[in-house]
């Protein structure tokens, strides 16, 4: 019964991603929710994921829309120590872990982190996964929840309507979290930190600023061989006013890798600049 109910989740998101007709995919998600919810499915992306079809932002995990930052992170390694800012329900957490990098995951909505302890609890080797956001200080933020519809659009901020929900979340500062005292229980990332190989992926809907804020001494010692930013000038705007991340990077070393062309949403990825 279990292997029958995830062959049903699987042929269902393979209709909800790629079926050409596109009136009534997000009801008849709604309705399979009831029955379909926790089937265990494999990612396009590789990692096994509890279902939660209500989400469309699930679907984007299982089948679809993550194509750059899955190939900016396929060359992760043991060596490495990965770091999951705004991890969701855990794609990007999943992925890191199951290529042998010491990860921590970071994801401050309670809803979304109780999913993500559900999906790294299929791994091998679960990672360290923390109810917290990341900021430029040890501090409370004000917290928007999004409507499940669109888990993906969580951000910091007041509510606006009836389908969002405020709540008051804690924030920690990643240089505080990564320093020797706190690591000396965890090896194999403190190893990772001391080879100056950390892998950053942010996600957080335009705090992205004030997360690299936060890490101002893991770039200016350049403990960070790759940080992977999700742009969105557009709410980064509307949150905090105008930033220029590349910039911001810059004066710490850091050079783009990706050519925006354009875009105002899309993945950056950063590295250490040739000295």
């Amino acid at each position: 019964m279990i292997r029958i109910r995830s062959l049903l989740a699987e042929r269902l998101l393979d209709y909800l991603a790629f079926g050409k007709c596109k009136r009534g995919k997000y009801r008849l998600a709604q309705l399979a929710s009831r029955v379909l919810d926790g089937a265990v499915i494999r990612s396009a992306y590789g990692p096994l994921l509890h279902c939660r079809f209500a989400d469309s932002t699930f679907w984007l995990a299982a089948r679809y829309g993550n194509d750059e930052v899955m190939a900016l992170l396929a060359d992760l390694s043991p060596n490495d120590g990965f770091i999951d800012v705004g991890a969701n329900i855990g794609l990007t957490t999943c992925f890191a872990a199951g290529r042998g990098a010491a990860v921590l995951s970071l994801e401050p909505s309670a809803r979304e982190f109780a999913d993500l302890l559900r999906n790294i609890k299929l791994l091998d080797t679960p990672p360290v996964a923390l109810p917290v956001a990341a900021s430029c200080q040890a501090e409370f933020l004000g917290f928007r929840i999004g409507h499940l519809s669109h888990s993906g659009g969580n951000s910091f901020g007041s509510a606006r309507g009836s389908k969002e929900s405020d709540v008051v979340v804690q924030a920690v500062k990643l240089d505080d979290l990564l320093t020797d005292d706190q690591l000396r229980g965890w090896q194999s990332m403190h190893k990772a930190v001391e080879a100056h190989s950390l892998v950053v992926k942010i996600d957080v809907e335009g705090f992205e600023a004030q997360v690299l804020e936060g890490m101002q001494r893991l770039l200016s010692e350049r403990r960070c061989r790759k940080v992977i930013v999700e742009e969105n000038i557009g709410r980064a705007k509307a949150l905090i006013g105008d930033q220029n991340l590349t910039a911001t990077m810059a004066q710490f070393g850091y050079e783009p890798t990706v050519d925006p062309a354009g875009r105002s949403h899309f993945d950056q990825c950063y590295v250490p600049a040739p000295t």
